[in-house]
């Protein structure tokens, strides 16, 4: 069984990119320096790469930490609406034994299935396939509902790896 990394806060995640990115551009440049045998110019050419890596690195670092974060509020949203979702599916298909939910009950839940589904800090095909699992609910379709439900998680799935791949 594999476990997924865990999720690093955005500044933290910026910080092991930098460091990551300012190593590698001073080594890669006293490598390509290192041609000309002269130590003075292999000093001179890494010192100026790694110079002008912490400047880029300084200067991207707010872009850098928003982008982040921003991915990660829609991972965060992603798990909100698969709950909202689950508890809609779990009254409309459960049904109300012995008057435990009312009708205010049910539309309440729809409501706020839908409102989570909409959310706009969603990705597109989280929206898309959250969309489909709403109406296969809505319909009464046991089956299309499972099957909605997996291809919801898949996407939601794909946004996290996405996480992940920038976070290494």
């Amino acid at each position: 069984m594999t476990t997924s990394p865990a999720i690093e806060s955005p500044e933290r995640l910026y910080r092991r990119v930098a460091v990551r990115m300012i190593a590698t551009v001073t080594v890669g440049a006293g490598a390509v320096a290192s041609a000309s045998g002269e130590p003075a110019v292999i000093s001179a050419v890494a010192a100026g790469a790694c110079i002008m890596a912490v400047l880029a690195a300084l200067l991207l670092r707010r872009r850098v930490v928003a982008r982040i974060s921003r991915k990660y509020e829609e991972v965060l949203t992603s798990g909100f609406v698969t709950g909202a979702l689950a508890a809609y599916r779990k009254a409309v298909f459960a049904g109300s034994p012995d008057g435990l939910l009312t009708i205010e009950e049910l539309r309440g839940l729809r409501t706020a299935a839908y409102q989570a589904a909409a959310d706009e800090d969603l990705p597109h095909e989280v929206r898309q396939a959250a969309a489909a699992v709403l109406e296969a609910i809505d319909a009464r379709d046991a089956p299309r509902t499972e099957w909605a439900t997996t291809a919801l998680t898949g996407a939601i799935e794909n946004e996290l790896r996405a996480v992940w791949r920038t976070s290494t």
